[in-house]
């Protein structure tokens, strides 16, 4: 019986040091770098901690559910081993943040203050309702005395009125409280149904020796954040270099608020996977039916690639931009660019738009104008050698001299001889485009139509500086042999006689004008009708 006694003692209290080895340590941890890509981010954060020695099970705290589980990785620094990590989720009540606990709390008050004002009109009713249910007076055989009559009347006014009034201040204060119900219940929104639980946990289980200083650091990734790419487009005109500027716009869905967070914004796409596709053998079968050709036809844009940098001394600005800092590095696969800045990201807010790439790029520009349809004159910046450009697909804004003048589509198969980027309408270039009276006529040749058309274009650069401008118009294309076209008039245009289309390419000196002519001849029988301008 000794013996058995004395074996009992050892195992408890064996079983007592396991259990006073291994301790529990809550941390709360910081989001310290957020790798933001396409479609998704990678989250590193950390925890600074005293580990005593033995064994201790480190619980990383309210954590975000939109975690991709198997992506979790730990890393230490210290004189400790980690020898495990387990993912969980906590039981404890979720916890809204500091500025939705003063939400909550002005919501509960108000919904007391209704709920006591709801209390007070059921007692009104009931008021009411008993003095209805009173109204007569004396009894069957004897008379009612008028005093007492007058009396009872005057109770019965007097008490019914205010009642009355009671249940429509009642009935008004209820109305404005649910609007203001609704309005805190409408900004809680975030937090509450449509905001994702902080209950996911992370235990790591570390070893050491002696008591020791230790930093703990966990990243792991998520789909519920991302970058995209926007790009601005900036010049002063004509002669002057293109400012190409990449923003990215990050959006944080995660649940949680990323605050003095440094962003790396990476154009990889980790959701496509590392592993290459596989190819199968390709059999070929007869078949009996050959099905129709498709009649959709394929089209394709030709526009940029490599920016020639111009000398950056000679371009003034009047502040700097987080692209001043951005460090920009080239993967085998993708690339990166790092702000050493620290940023706040709010989950579920607008999103956080930062620029993270500068290139002044060399530029030649030419004006484009077709007077037919416009009297405008469209800016147009020819980029060339831009096949190193690496541009991504995004939304470009185009500033012209300061001022916006519209958008336009990038992508990233715009990796051609040359980018041709729209800048907008220049006010400053004249165009006009008006009927030449004396070149009109309609006359009758034997049994057919001859009818003259031709117009005057005037252009004028009321620009300092000389410029480069296209100007096309058209001549119409007959479709029928018994009509005849014939050109008249079109003062050195370039005319294709595929297309109808007339082009001319001039250089004009700051106020010079110049004036072009187009006409044409065009023959038809007399019973046909055709419209001309």
């Amino acid at each position: 019986m000794k013996k058995i006694s004395i074996l009992f003692v050892v195992i408890l209290v064996a079983f007592t040091s396991y259990g006073q080895m291994v301790k529990t340590i809550p941390v709360k941890s910081n989001v310290d770098e957020v790798k933001l890509y396409l479609g998704g981010a990678q989250v590193t954060r950390s925890a600074n901690l005293n580990i005593t020695n033995g064994t201790s099970k480190i619980v990383f705290k309210d954590l975000p559910n939109t975690i991709d589980a198997t992506t979790f990785s730990v890393d230490g620094r210290g004189d400790f081993t980690i020898l495990s990590i387990m993912q969980g989720y906590s039981n404890e009540k979720q916890r809204l943040p500091k500025e939705a606990q003063v939400l909550q709390d002005s919501l509960t008050l108000l919904m007391a203050q209704k709920e006591d004002i709801v209390v007070l009109q059921s007692i009104l009713e009931e008021e009411e309702r008993f003095l209805y249910e009173n109204r007569s007076i004396g009894g069957q055989q004897s008379g009612v005395n008028p005093t007492e009559l007058k009396d009872a009347a005057n109770f019965y006014r007097t008490r019914l009125g205010e009642i009355k009034k009671k249940q429509l201040t009642h009935r008004r204060t209820v109305a404005e409280l649910n609007k203001e119900i609704e309005r805190l219940k409408a900004k809680l929104y975030p937090f509450s149904s449509d905001r994702v639980a902080l209950n996911q946990e992370l235990a790591v289980t570390v070893s050491a020796k002696k008591a020791t200083n230790a930093k703990l650091t966990v990243s792991y990734y998520t789909t519920s954040a991302s970058w995209s790419p926007m790009y601005d487009i900036r010049t002063d005109g004509f002669g002057e270099p293109v400012e190409l500027i990449l923003k990215a716009s990050a959006t944080n869905f995660t649940g949680e608020d990323w605050a003095d967070t440094k962003f790396t914004f990476s154009t990889g796409q980790p959701t496509l996977g590392a592993t290459p596709p596989t190819i199968n053998p390709w059999f070929l079968r007869p078949i009996s039916k050959v099905p129709a050709p498709s009649m959709a036809q394929s089209y394709s844009v030709r526009v940029a690639a490599e920016p020639e940098q111009l000398d950056q001394d000679k371009m003034t600005t009047s502040a700097g931009s987080s692209a001043d800092y951005s460090v920009k590095q080239d993967a085998v696969t993708a690339t990166d660019y790092s702000l050493p800045i620290s940023y706040q990201l709010e989950t579920g807010k607008d999103p956080l738009v930062v620029e993270i790439e500068k290139k002044r790029l060399e530029a030649k520009y030419e004006y484009f104008t077709i007077p037919k349809k416009s009297f405008n004159a469209y800016l147009l910046a020819k980029i060339p050698n831009t096949e190193k450009l690496n541009l991504l697909s995004g939304k470009a804004s185009i500033y012209l001299e300061g001022a916006y003048t519209g958008s336009a589509n990038l992508s990233s198969s715009m990796s051609a001889d040359t980018l041709l980027l729209p800048l907008g309408v220049d006010k400053a270039i004249k165009v006009e485009r008006v009927r030449t009276k004396d070149y009109k006529s309609k006359r009758f040749i034997g049994s057919k139509v001859a009818e003259t058309v031709g117009w005057d274009i005037n252009i004028r650069n009321g620009k300092g500086v000389p410029i480069s401008i296209k100007i096309t118009d058209q001549i119409p294309v007959s479709t029928d042999k018994s009509i005849s076209i014939e050109p008249e008039e079109t003062t050195d245009g370039s005319i294709n006689k595929d297309t109808g289309m007339v082009t001319w390419r001039l250089k004009l000196n700051p106020s010079e004008k110049r004036k072009l002519q187009i006409g044409y001849k065009v023959e038809y029988p007399k019973d046909m009708k055709i419209v001309l301008e």
